[in-house]
């Protein structure tokens, strides 16, 4: 599932979603993960060449792949309701420029 403009996308926007496993966002994101996302099936998180506001709140299960590289100009923020998400994801990359890791 793609989307080419920046916006925000709160727990709810993926309700009515299955079978995608990739969210690709372009331009500046903030994106609530819960579980609708785990319904939905991602699996994988792409941001924009913009900030990339992440936030995987404990609904969320999946071990997911979240690369916000494409931001070179970095100020990402990638938060986690607690640790053991961040642990459980498979991967997770920055811009390598001013992001933060954060637990809510």
């Amino acid at each position: 599932m793609a989307f080419a403009n920046g916006d925000t996308f709160d727990g709810t926007a993926f309700g009515n979603v299955s079978g995608i496993s990739a969210l690709v966002l372009a331009g500046s994101n903030a994106v609530t993960l819960d579980a609708n996302a785990v319904t939905a099936g991602f699996t994988s998180v792409f941001g924009g060449a913009d900030t990339l506001s992440l936030y995987q709140a404990a609904g969320d299960t999946n071990a997911l792949w979240i690369d916000g590289s494409a931001n070179t100009l970095g100020g990402n923020i990638f938060t986690f309701d607690n640790q053991a998400l961040l642990a459980g994801d498979a991967t997770l990359i920055g811009s390598g420029t001013a992001d933060t890791v954060a637990f809510a």
